[in-house]
């Protein structure tokens, strides 16, 4: 048997390819909605996937800074909550405040 030596790209590409592979079981175990491979609409699923891998992303590093672990399907819930009402909070009206008089307009 003959041995060679590994590349060193090779051996990088090795080292740090566990973290794309973990990320991408995660996404396959629990991805956000059916995945139909005769979908003709490919940008929904190239989009879903993305906000699944977002999702994997952050569940991974609310575990690095957090002391309690908390349930993944919690865990979407709640971030999916926080994206929904993020646009909602303390949007600036347009127009005069309701609670004020409008100025006179006359000659005094």
């Amino acid at each position: 048997m003959m041995s060679v030596q590994r590349l060193f790209s090779v051996a990088l590409y090795n080292q740090r390819m566990s973290g794309v592979e973990l990320v991408d079981q995660c996404v396959a175990m629990s991805p956000s909605r059916p995945r139909n491979k005769r979908n003709k609409r490919w940008y929904i699923r190239l989009l879903s996937y993305f906000l699944d891998v977002t999702f994997v992303n952050k569940w991974y590093q609310y575990l690095m800074s957090r002391l309690e672990k908390m349930n993944p399907i919690i865990f979407k819930a709640s971030l999916a909550h926080a994206l929904i009402n993020a646009g909602s909070l303390q949007q600036s009206k347009r127009g005069r405040p309701s609670g004020t008089l409008p100025a006179a307009k006359g000659k005094t």
